[in-house]
């Protein structure tokens, strides 16, 4: 139920993809008028018009309909909300909640957060009134940090780059009965992580064969196994790149206008201690050479497992 940016063509379905179900836009779209997939009704993208629509409240109920249909068995549901995502549009409902917010874009931004805050404590009510929120794993998190009429301070950056403020977003857990509740975790976790979670809260035994990216998080954030979960984690986005390990952190960011997220003109390789500069401030990279050639070669390494990219930014000059 929501965003699906994996591909448009009907191969590319989610119903082509495992899953049963597809209630959404493909790629992107806006608030009002949005062009839905329903699978429960065919494949064909359908303009949607009504006066009162406001498509964060519609995945909203959608999911809430689904959780009560489903809840006597199983069931795995994905939610793409499309907010906060450009077009800014709130329907008066949320704006009328920040009217001390001058900055009209700032303002439609946090309505379209409060909508969207909205949709999810009513499917957390929706679980507990369904008696299933202690057998269900809540999993909530950004695709990556905030753009335009959002505010990622004291993190460097933005939507699209591989500072923090690109790259470090909220993640939350809920399993009531097995997870502690306003617990705090700090090791190195990534949305990666999801998958080898998710299956190991159904009980489902992981194969080293499949070598998976990600790590099952659970005894960690059970206090069963101490340290990081990841070792280091790694990114390459277009012509950008960064390694994550321990506290230190090497990068290579867009730092340059023009073009889109991808293609832009990068900036010097980087140095910098999260736990000491969590702002990317003070840059190390001249005073330490030797862990800059550490943590660039244990990237290069990285890299040289993935396969080349089928698409090549190009520059910005």
């Amino acid at each position: 139920i929501g965003k699906w940016h994996l591909g448009s063509e009907e191969e590319s379905f989610p119903t082509r993809r495992g899953f049963d179900e597809f209630y959404g836009s493909l790629g992107q779209g806006n608030y009002y008028t949005p062009t839905i997939v329903d699978s429960r009704i065919d494949s064909k993208p359908r303009k949607l018009s009504r006066s009162d629509y406001y498509l964060t409240d519609d995945y909203s109920e959608r999911a809430v309909e689904f959780v009560e249909a489903h809840q006597d068995s199983p069931f795995f549901l994905y939610l793409p909300h499309f907010a906060v995502h450009k077009p800014h549009d709130a329907t008066g409902k949320y704006l009328g909640r920040f009217t001390d917010i001058e900055d009209p874009v700032r303002h439609a931004y946090v309505a379209m957060l409060s909508a969207m805050d909205d949709a999810v404590g009513d499917l957390l009510a929706t679980l507990k009134q369904c008696g299933i929120e202690e057998n269900t794993l809540v999993i909530f998190f950004s695709d990556n940090g905030g753009t335009t009429g959002s505010s990622n301070l004291p993190l460097r950056g933005r939507k699209g780059g591989t500072w923090e403020g690109g790259i470090r977003t909220p993640f939350l857990m809920q399993w009531k009965g097995t997870l502690a509740s306003g617990t705090e975790y700090q090791g190195l976790i990534s949305a990666l992580d999801v998958f080898p979670t998710a299956l190991a809260a159904a009980g489902v035994e992981l194969d080293p064969s499949w070598e998976l990216d990600g790590v099952n998080l659970l005894p960690f954030l059970k206090g069963e196994k101490e340290g990081n979960p990841n070792e280091a984690l790694y990114w390459r986005f277009g012509t950008q790149w960064a390694i994550r390990e321990d506290d230190w952190k090497l990068l290579q960011a867009r730092e340059a206008k023009g073009g889109n997220i991808q293609i832009a003109k990068e900036g010097p390789v980087r140095l910098f201690n999260l736990s000491e500069d969590i702002a990317e401030e003070n840059d190390l990279a001249a005073s330490m050479p030797e862990k800059v050639t550490e943590l660039q070669e244990r990237w290069t390494e990285w890299n040289a497992t993935l396969p080349e990219p089928s698409w090549h930014p190009e520059l910005v000059e």
